[in-house]
């Protein structure tokens, strides 16, 4: 070949990938699509949107479908996420840093404040609720702090490319959560990518199913939509003034903790019995009041932390007899001849009467066994323990010690538990103020 067809050939080559090179483009980062999406949609004038989670459960020939749908507002520094009509899911709304959750089913919510109130929501144990635990996950990518601190758990990122959907042109970028959850998440295209899928890849937990064992096809998937973004609507601020929801009690949290304060008996009077010994005598508790401490002990033989403290209870009780103090050991629904030969296999000389269909322990109050009940000479309930504490015997024995010197334990607990009231509903009502403040 001629040199200057040589030359020519190679020129037009250059050129070539000159232009194939032009064409080819720069893959997104995907963290960083991950977190313009969020930044787009916080940033927006007026931003709308549906979220929702379907999940479905493949058990052999059936199939399991569920789902909940929100509708999400933001404008400026408030949002609001709210259930569909019918649904008992959560309702979540904030104006600046207050925000409230409501839980409809359980007609109570609270008010919570927060620099970053959807990034400290998503951490709650309310929003993991949603979609099997990864609704926390899901609601964190509608916001930029939120997602910022997912971004922090990411240990791998990928970008799978585009993919075609009903719903037009989708970038996919697959994300690994601290090495043991991987999730694919669906972007628009543009200049103002947003998220519109996100899809948890559950087969490893699935295979560790105890329904697996049983179904030899067994599935179990969920996907969160984001559909009908709305970037720019018309939004009437007034939609976000928090307010008390209607007939929802306000708590200071949805977790339910151990009752605190002395037992709702206590201060009440003492509901009087009648009730037989397993010998077939009669114990009238009336015959104590006025002039004996009495300490009640209700157990059952199929108890074992019963079985545990009844030695101790009647220790305590046996060195205090001297000193006006009656004890009953009530048991609970048992025959006359299954306590009797407890009591002499275990060798137990406790004076025990027997609670048929466990009447006196219900007009007690009981909830759980052993329950021990202090009575005083006035014949009001001083003092309730519920199980077997690890100082039971100093605990009783230092009451018994008050009781028989006249002390009232009843007033002071019933005092406490006023003080404590009092200092609750002052935290309540400083809650209700951050809503006006808000």
């Amino acid at each position: 070949m001629p040199t200057f067809l040589r030359v020519a050939s190679l020129a037009a080559a250059s050129v070539a990938l000159a232009a194939t090179s032009c064409t080819l483009a720069v893959e997104p980062d995907p963290v960083e699509l991950l977190k313009t999406s969020a930044e787009t949609i916080a940033t927006a004038p007026s931003a709308t949107g549906e979220l929702s989670t379907e999940v479905r459960i493949v058990m052999g020939e059936e199939t399991m479908e569920s789902g909940t749908a929100f509708d999400y507002s933001r404008g400026g520094d408030a949002f609001s996420l709210v259930p569909a009509p019918g649904s008992d899911a959560f309702e979540l709304r904030a104006a600046g840093s207050v925000y409230t959750v409501l839980l409809p089913q359980a007609g109570k919510y609270t008010i919570n404040q927060s620099a970053a109130p959807l990034a400290e929501f998503v951490q709650t144990p309310v929003a993991a609720g949603l979609a099997n635990g990864l609704g926390g996950l899901a609601l964190a990518l509608v916001d930029p702090i939120a997602t910022a601190d997912l971004v922090e758990k990411v240990t791998a990122a990928e970008y799978l490319g585009e993919v075609e959907t009903d719903d037009g042109p989708r970038q996919v970028c697959r994300f690994t959560i601290e090495e043991d959850l991987t999730i694919d998440a669906y972007f628009t295209t543009g200049d103002q990518p947003v998220i519109t899928r996100l899809s948890p890849d559950l087969t490893a937990m699935a295979a560790t199913s105890p329904l697996a064992q049983q179904h030899d096809n067994f599935a179990y998937t969920i996907d969160f939509r984001y559909t009908g973004w709305n970037l720019d609507a018309d939004l009437d601020r007034a939609a976000f003034v928090l307010a008390e929801p209607e007939g929802a009690e306000l708590v200071e949290s949805f977790m339910r903790r151990r009752q605190s304060g002395p037992h709702p008996m206590v201060g009440a009077e003492a509901p009087r019995f009648v009730l037989a010994t397993p010998e077939g005598e009669q114990v009238d508790l009336n015959d104590h009041l006025g002039k004996d401490v009495v300490l009640l002990d209700f157990w059952a033989t199929w108890c074992p932390p019963c079985v545990a403290a009844l030695p101790k209870i009647d220790r305590v009780a046996e060195s205090f007899a001297e000193q006006g103090v009656a004890f009953y050991a009530v048991n609970q629904d048992e025959t006359a001849q299954e306590v009797l030969d407890f009591l002499e296999a275990r060798e137990l000389t406790a004076p025990v009467v027997l609670d048929e269909g466990s009447v006196a322990a219900r007009s007690y109050g009981v909830r759980g066994l052993p329950t021990s009940v202090l009575i005083g000479k006035d014949g009001r309930v001083q003092v309730v323990h519920v199980g077997l504490g690890a100082d039971l015997e100093q605990q009783l024995s230092a009451e018994l010690e008050s009781l028989v010197g006249g002390e009232d334990l009843a007033a002071v607990a019933i005092a406490e538990r006023e003080a404590e009231e009092a200092r609750r509903q002052a935290r309540l009502d400083a809650l209700r103020a951050l809503l006006g403040a808000g």
